[in-house]
Formats: structure tokens, sequence, C-alpha cells
């Protein structure tokens, strides 16, 4: 019994690893290909008078 569990809690980790590997290597394929101007915000701020601040 202990044997199975323990293939079983292998096989977890092992489906855990591959996954997060994956999705690690699909976010750094996703940066790299999306424009830096794109993901980034940017506000400009004026005061009362039309003024940037």
């Amino acid at each position: 019994m202990k044997k199975q569990y323990a293939l079983q809690t292998a096989r977890k980790l092992t489906n855990n690893a591959i996954f997060l590997a994956i999705a690690a290597l699909a976010i750094c394929v996703w940066s790299a290909v999306t424009p830096a101007d794109g993901c980034i915000a940017t506000t400009t701020w004026t005061d009362g008078t039309g003024s940037l601040v």
C-alpha cells in the first residue's frame, strides 16, 4: 500500500513539475512576443490649470 502511495505522490510531483516548466516557458515566450509599448500603461497628470505635473 505504501509503495502505491509513493508512486502516486511521485507521479503527481512529476506532473506538477512538467506543468510548471510549460507555464514558465509560455510566460517567457509571451513576454518576448508582446510589444513593450502595448503592455505598459502610461498616465499624464495635469493640475487644475492644465499644466503637466
